[in-house]
């Protein structure tokens, strides 16, 4: 019977699984504050499912690409493919922690970083002044 081999890409997403998995249990730890907090505990969900969600997503790539499997070395450049994607996922972590939320929030940080009355009157002609109207207004 020949062993089944994990290299190139296979060996990536089967190691982004592992860490996958760790920052799911890392997101988690939040919640034995609830211990101490209990006025907190409302919050339970904005922190479980994306921890739970995560955990599953990091071991399924684990089990489906690495487990038991003969790993090969890295390839050339491959280690910082494997970075990239590490940190990319390790930075939407927290929008997905009450998605809806930091939605809103992210949505009224642009609206008030750029006034969009403005924005839009970048883009217009210009209008000529009318006869009996200054011309610096």
């Amino acid at each position: 019977m020949k062993a089944r081999t994990a290299g190139g890409y296979k060996l990536i997403f089967g190691y982004l699984g592992i860490f996958i998995a760790l920052i799911g249990v890392i997101t988690l730890i939040p919640l034995l504050m609830i211990a101490f907090y209990w006025d907190e505990w409302r919050c339970w969900a904005d922190f479980a499912i994306p921890g739970l969600a995560s955990i599953v997503l990091g071991l399924g790539l684990f089990f489906g690409f690495l487990y038991k499997a003969e790993k090969q070395q890295l390839a050339k450049h491959q280690d910082s493919v494997l970075l990239v994607l590490i940190w990319l996922f390790a930075v939407a972590m927290p929008c997905q922690i009450c998605y809806l939320r930091t939605l809103y929030f992210h949505k009224q940080g642009f609206v008030a970083t750029i006034n969009l009355d403005d924005f839009q009157k970048a883009f217009e002609k210009p209008r000529r002044p009318a006869r009996n109207e200054p011309a610096f207004f």
